[in-house]
């Protein structure tokens, strides 16, 4: 299961989504259903407030790619 939260954001739309992926070993976080879990809402406002949480990976035009800092504990 995938341990890392990606957060794919659109500067010009203002909106983003949360993605439990690990793209280094292509793997799929899932909920307790059997869900995938990805493509979820995300506040894109949380970018711009707490950008010292989110590590940028790729810009690919009004697209940019986000590590979102979380910890295991």
């Amino acid at each position: 299961m995938a341990k890392k939260a990606i957060v794919i954001a659109n500067h010009r739309t203002k909106t983003a989504t949360l993605n439990f992926i690990d793209l280094e070993n292509n793997l799929v976080a899932f909920d307790h259903n059997d869900q995938p879990l990805i493509n979820l809402q995300f506040p894109y406002s949380n970018i711009e407030s707490y950008g010292f949480l989110f590590e940028s990976l790729e810009k690919n035009g009004d697209e940019e790619t986000y590590l979102f800092k979380i910890q295991e504990n």
